[in-house]
């Protein structure tokens, strides 16, 4: 019987696949996001196991179920919305809401309708 990161590395090198391990992260969701697990190895060396991590822009939470975190966007939203006001002190309200609905609101609604959210996170995109 191979193990598990010996079939990795053989898929791997037959695929001519590189993997840079200090960028890789393995997450769990599922009935074993509990437990401790036993150490990953991909390449011979350690990958590292989180509770959350970021796939494509989306904040992933190893759970029971899969979770999303919308915190990181909610933040990067704010700070778009500060930039703008900050610089456009000279602008005209028309400008500024056209700067608004092209530049936050495309950070605030990136992959949300890939997303399933719960009501009360969908509350909180509300607000902002």
């Amino acid at each position: 019987m191979v193990c598990s990161a010996c079939s990795i590395n053989v898929v791997a090198d037959d695929l001519s696949l590189e993997f840079n391990t200090s960028k890789s992260h393995a997450v769990v969701f599922g009935k074993m996001h509990k437990y401790e697990l036993p150490p990953l190895y991909l390449c011979s060396t350690i990958a590292d196991w989180c509770s959350s991590i970021k796939y494509l822009g989306i904040n992933l939470h190893g759970d029971r179920c899969l979770k999303f975190d919308i915190m990181p966007t909610k933040r990067a939203f704010y700070s778009v919305c500060n930039s703008i006001f900050m610089r456009g002190n000279a602008a005209g309200e028309l400008v500024l809401l056209t700067f608004q609905a092209s530049y936050s609101l495309s950070v605030l609604m990136y992959a949300i309708p890939a997303l399933s959210l719960n009501s009360r996170q969908v509350d909180q995109l509300n607000v902002c």
